[in-house]
């Protein structure tokens, strides 16, 4: 129960912290559909039924919010949808949200604006969006509307529900429009497509081995029960992962076929899903270990879990029942849509309390268990058939990647293992890692270089990916460094990525539609970094934290940078009236260099109607960044680009990490150049061990894998740490695209295939040890697990870079 009046009063009266000029105004039309009659007001559709994606509805306007609350079904459950054009104040406000009676989330121009009606603390939302004027962005410029979308359900029967907007500053009237932009609308029908047309997967946060089908919320829940002590294992949760329990194998797309194996008391059990024609799944456990057999149950729970947690919010409520003598075993009907069914080839075995307040039903692990959960009331087929054949074909397209098929496998695996979805974004998606967070996160480049992966061999689940990421961006226009459930990061961004990887994309599928729906949102961010991020009196990016927020200090300029912890900035420079460390950054200059190449490309040759203008701008930003780069970064002393002090200081910082290698991704360096960095630091034993043949020779114990995080020379890197000498996935791949600028250069064509090779071997040592796909790598030759999460997607790009360097992208 909600029943209050939540006022998102964000002031954004920070100053403007550098003259440096931006992007120009992309001034692109702004196409509008309408969605209902009339000239003024908003547009909704109301849902019979507890899911925002349940079948049709006629869009209806509505003039005011005491006009729309009255139009909300009074004793039923419900869903809705509204979409509006608000017309923005004429002097300073903010936007206020009242709800009572329902779970809610508010977007403003694709940013979620508010969250509520889950329970405390999802009830209010950090955001920089509801406070106006909004700070300029290029795709902002001249608009005096913004786009409203709100997706409702009616969380109880209590309270009458109410939704409504109002300015809480001049309390001056709300102004609606019911239209809708029609580029938004075609981004939220693609990305709800995967929705919409159904899918089963392991949806939800506490198991990894309980399918969920969406959009209405059919659940299965497989676990493993002993018989004489009445113990059960019925959920999977990540941690199990790490500590050895649950092993996750191969994962297909669209749950096609997936397996997994848990450990339970003296029981070691094989999971096998897949899903055949009209979304019928295939379930198989196979047991054993156990010296009594008998003694352990197969059992399953079939439901609908409204509320286990926030990826569940839109779920149907449906109704389970036991149905052993009717030809299957259940039947579980979501409200207001057609029933499952379960089937078996055998009955199941009488009912046992081993699980209070839930329908379920055992098999023997005598036995393989076999269950099938389909639409039809008569299904009569083999499910041990389907799921052999499932894995047949699997491993039949794994092998089309030759001697990286197993590569191929953990790298695919290493995202769909942590698919969740959540109401909150159109479609699923996944976080860094099953559990993090509360509850989940969206991190920036981890999260676009999970879509870079998919983008191999399944462009369409790769563009909703990315555009899932691209558009948690903030007011500013930045993409922040994190967004999770209950807030996000509204005073800082990470490494930016974005631009390179949908050229790759685009290079490899040439589908403009995606780059039209992304370009403004990249476009955004590389204006907020040349805003925002330029550090006088050179013009070079440095790391920050700020303007938004409410507070700025060192450690969230360090986040910045993606290297929480790095010893490239130990110690405390930053300006808290700039908002800026007071560092030259050679990576975060180089990237957003790549960056600007990269979408100046897309702008001549990615969209629809080509921008030669919005390319021109984009070039000439890079020049200028390029103008001062080899004076600040070069260090002759050292052979290599390190980062540089700024203001009184100008002397070099001169601790060398990968990032000191992103200079290539410019192009700036001369051939000489990159052979001295390549001779003198990457096959450098002492340094960052990538021997040249690419088989470890030479390489001592401690750095035996090669690319630490930190110079191995450098003091901070015997204790090691996190980001202080650990080996990561995303250095690995950007060292690699690194080196992929200088084909001219044999050191450096030799050094990319080192990198590649000693990092796949890397990655498969875990893999095949554990099925684990690290967070990031112990460099040392004798590491037994990973030094970070144990199931992290990104840390599966130590492998991709061998996939890239045999080139199958």
């Amino acid at each position: 129960y909600l029943h209050a009046m939540l006022w998102l009063i964000l002031a954004l009266s920070a100053p403007l912290i550098a003259a440096w000029q931006g992007l120009p105004a992309i001034n692109a039309s702004n196409t509008q559909t309408r969605l209902a009659p009339g000239s003024t007001g908003g547009a909704v559709r109301i849902f019979s039924g507890n899911a925002a994606f349940q079948g049709q509805a006629e869009w209806q306007s509505f003039s005011n919010f005491d006009e729309l609350n009255k139009l909300w079904p009074s004793d039923t459950v419900f869903s809705a949808h509204i979409n509006a054009m608000l017309d923005m104040p004429s002097g300073t406000d903010q936007l206020g949200i009242s709800v009572q009676g329902l779970s809610t989330v508010t977007w403003l121009e694709s940013h979620i604006a508010h969250v509520t009606g889950y329970a405390s603390p999802w009830e209010t939302y950090a955001s920089d969006v509801t406070s106006f004027p909004w700070p300029s962005t290029p795709s902002m410029a001249g608009r005096t509307q913004i786009a409203l979308r709100v997706e409702i359900k009616r969380v109880n029967m209590t309270n009458s529900p109410a939704y409504s907007l109002a300015w809480t500053q001049s309390n001056a009237d709300i102004s609606l429009t019911p239209s809708y932009p029609q580029l938004e609308l075609d981004v939220l029908t693609f990305q709800r497509s995967f929705v919409l047309n159904g899918s089963w997967d392991m949806y939800t946060k506490p198991s990894a081995s309980s399918p969920v089908h969406l959009p209405d919320g059919m659940t299965v829940d497989v676990g493993l029960c002993q018989v004489s002590t009445k113990d059960c294992h019925l959920l999977t949760p990540k941690s199990e992962m790490d500590q050895y329990l649950v092993r996750v194998d191969s994962h297909a797309y669209n749950l096609r076929y997936a397996q997994l194996f848990l450990a339970f008391k003296a029981l070691n059990a094989s999971f096998e899903y897949a899903v055949t024609a009209e979304d019928t799944l295939h379930i198989r456990v196979f047991a054993n270990g156990a010296t009594n057999l008998s003694d352990y149950r197969v059992v399953f729970v079939p439901s609908f879990e409204d509320e286990r947690d926030m990826s569940d919010v839109w779920h149907l409520p449906g109704d389970v029942k036991l149905t052993p003598d009717s030809g299957h075993v259940f039947q579980a009907t979501p409200t207001g849509l057609a029933p499952w069914y379960g089937y078996s080839p055998v009955s199941p075995l009488p009912s046992q309390p081993w699980l209070s307040n839930a329908t379920f039903f055992a098999f023997s692990t005598s036995q393989d268990v076999v269950l099938t959960v389909a639409t039809s009331s008569s299904w009569a087929g083999n499910a041990t058939s389907a799921i052999l054949q499932a894995r047949e074909n699997h491993f039949a397209d794994i092998a089309t990647y030759g001697n990286l098929s197993e590569v191929k496998n953990a790298a695919q695996a290493a995202v769909l293992w942590n698919m969740r979805f959540s109401p909150i974004q159109a479609a699923p998606f996944p976080p860094v890692a099953r559990d993090w967070f509360k509850p989940w996160p969206i991190f920036d480049w981890d999260n676009i270089f999970a879509a870079y992966m998919t983008s191999l061999d399944n462009k369409e689940l790769a563009y909703s990916q990315l555009l899932t990421v691209i558009r948690t961006k903030t007011a500013r226009g930045m993409v922040p460094n994190y967004l999770r459930g209950d807030g996000s990061s509204v005073d800082r961004s990470e490494p930016i990525i974005g631009s390179k990887v949908l050229l790759e994309m685009f290079e490899k599928y040439n589908d403009q539609w995606v780059v039209e729906m992304l370009f403004p949102h990249l476009y955004d961010w590389i204006n907020f970094f040349l805003v925002y991020r330029r550090e006088e009196p050179r013009g070079l990016i440095c790391l920050g934290s700020g303007p938004s927020g409410s507070e700025h200090i060192m450690q969230y300029a360090r986040f910045e940078s993606g290297l929480d912890n790095s010893p490239m900035y130990d110690g405390d420079f930053f300006n808290a009236t700039s908002y800026h460390m007071e560092l030259y950054d050679v990576g975060m200059t180089s990237m957003v260099i790549m960056e600007l190449t990269a979408l100046a490309n897309l702008a001549t040759k990615g969209l629809l109607k080509p921008r030669s203008d919005l390319a021109t701008a984009l070039l000439d930003a890079r020049e200028e960044l390029m103008a001062g780069y080899s004076d600040a970064f070069w260090n002759d002393q050292l052979s290599i680009y390190t980062n540089r002090f700024s203001g009184n200081n100008d002397t070099f910082y001169p601790r060398v990490s990968p990032t000191s290698f992103y200079s290539m991704l410019t192009t700036i360096p001369s051939d000489t150049e990159v052979d001295a960095m390549v001779q003198h630091w990457l096959f450098n034993a002492s340094r960052f061990c990538i021997a040249p043949d690419g088989e470890y020779t030479g390489n001592g114990p401690d750095c035996y894998w090669g690319l630490p995080s930190i110079s191995a020379d450098d003091p901070a890197f015997p204790p090691l740490g996190y980001w202080r000498g650990y080996v990561w996935g995303p250095m690995i791949q950007l060292v690699y695209w690194s080196l992929d600028e200088y084909a001219a250069v044999p050191s450096a064509v030799q050094a990319k295939a080192a990198l590649a090779k000693q990092a796949t071997g890397l990655m498969l040592s875990q893999w095949n040890a554990h099925r684990h796909i690290c967070e990031n790598f112990n460099p040392h030759k004798n590491g037994t697990d990973c030094t970070g999460d144990r199931f992290y997607h990104w840390g599966a790009l130590a492998g991709f870079v061998s996939l890239l360097e045999a080139g199958h992208y």
